[in-house]
């Protein structure tokens, strides 16, 4: 008896351990969401009521899918036109020089792209030789586009030594394009091919994907004075969400932040990683900008319900009873007062948040005392860094590149770093503007 008691004990501590890690909770609805994407659902909507912006998010996000679609049948387009010029230098060199059986071997465009790049300096002499100037300029954009891909890539490089993490990015990129609005588009999850199977352990999800892709675009539209992709766009784990202060380094005024973990193995059980992460938000220099965000936020809107920026011509059907589900609308899984207890566990003091949410088990309270050692140390620059939390899950990308828009826009003039985008012929804008 005493070894069954003992066996049971061990069970229920090590689910009550699970469930602390991976916290939930039900909508009125039944559904179960995990802790993080309540808590940061009630940022958003408190977030977007402050921007006075509540009545406008949803259509400028879906007015933002289709700007990201036309980007990605841009760079589609450049690797379809690419895909074939290096077709035609294969041609040549089959042709011309009788090597049909040793390139016959590269078949798929990730193996064809290796070769031409890797024997550079030799097609370069083709060049001279069959006075073609195209093909340098072939190879170059080649090495560009190859950047763009590599960068979607970076998180997978343990993956990728046989290219079968290129091929898939090139493949989705092309099946992500046949539609005008992403209709393909796939948040926390990617596509299935003939050929692959998508694997969170294995292939990056579309929202990873279309993201690397934002960021490419705007460092070609504002290159070379910004490097976006290094200045203004992080990744950082989950439990690093609770230290962003520590940013205040790394960038200047405004940063896109993704919290993003990449599994080792499959786990069915992690509730966050399936109905929020990839999670993206905005972080921004509080010192620079406070001022400027306080002004145009909570009472001020309220009293004054114009906004800086004009409304969408066209407003689709979808309305913001999609995300209005607050807390108010939860049910907690404690006994007692369910809505009070919720509310105690997330709102209110962060560092309790962050003590509820990422308690662990077995250095919880030694974790707790080094965070407040910590802070102690570093406190000047606790209050350095702002941040607006998007809506988590499937519009989470959309809704998160939209207050970058609107940030740019409601505070920097328009500017990047103080370069003009509009100068650079960056059409970021557009999807709010008109």
């Amino acid at each position: 008896m005493r070894e069954q008691e003992k066996k049971k004990a061990s069970l229920l501590s090590k689910r009550s351990s699970h469930d602390r890690m991976n916290p939930v909770v039900f909508t009125t609805m039944g559904i179960k969401k995990s802790h993080f994407a309540a808590y940061y659902l009630e940022q958003s909507i408190n977030l977007y009521s402050d921007l006075n912006i509540d009545s406008l998010i949803v259509n400028w996000a879906e007015s933002m899918r289709w700007w990201l679609a036309e980007m990605v049948k841009s760079r589609c387009q450049q690797l379809f036109t690419n895909d074939n010029d290096i077709n035609k230098i294969f041609n040549l060199l089959v042709q011309k020089y009788g090597l049909q059986q040793q390139l016959s071997q590269f078949k798929t465009a990730s193996q064809r792209e290796s070769f031409v790049i890797q024997n550079k300096q030799q097609l370069l002499n083709v060049a001279k030789q069959e006075n073609n100037p195209k093909i340098p300029h072939i190879i170059q954009k080649r090495q560009v586009l190859k950047g763009h891909i590599d960068f979607v890539t970076s998180n997978y490089r343990a993956f990728n030594n046989d290219k079968k993490v290129t091929e898939y990015v090139y493949n989705r990129i092309k099946q992500l394009s046949s539609t005008n609005n992403l209709t393909l588009f796939n948040w926390n999850r990617g596509g299935n091919d003939n050929q692959t199977q998508w694997q969170s352990m294995y292939y990056p999800t579309d929202a990873h994907l279309i993201m690397s892709l934002f960021c490419r675009y705007m460092d070609d539209a504002m290159c070379p004075a910004v490097k976006f992709s290094e200045k203004h766009y992080f990744q950082i784990s989950r439990n690093e969400i609770k230290k962003i202060h520590t940013l205040y380094k790394k960038f200047k005024d405004i940063a896109i932040i993704c919290v993003y973990d990449i599994n080792t193995k499959e786990d069915n059980d992690d509730l966050t990683a399936k109905d929020s992460l990839p999670y993206y938000f905005i972080a921004y220099n509080k010192d620079k900008f406070g001022k400027i965000i306080k002004s145009m936020s909570g009472a001020n809107n309220k009293q004054n319900k114009s906004t800086l920026i004009r409304k969408p011509q066209h407003f689709i059907t979808s309305t913001w009873n999609t995300i209005n589900d607050s807390f108010n609308n939860y049910i907690g899984t404690t006994n007692g007062n369910k809505e009070d207890d919720m509310k105690n566990d997330l709102s209110g003091d962060e560092d309790n948040y962050e003590d509820n949410y990422y308690h662990d088990p077995v250095r919880g309270d030694r974790n707790r005392r080094n965070n407040r050692r910590n802070k102690s140390k570093s406190g000047q620059h606790l209050d350095s860094v702002g941040t607006w939390f998007p809506q988590p899950g499937k519009n989470n990308l959309l809704h998160t590149i939209t207050l970058f828009a609107v940030f740019l826009h409601r505070c920097c003039d328009d500017k990047l770093t103080g370069i003009a985008l509009k100068d650079q012929g960056c059409t970021l804008l557009q999807p709010i503007l008109r």
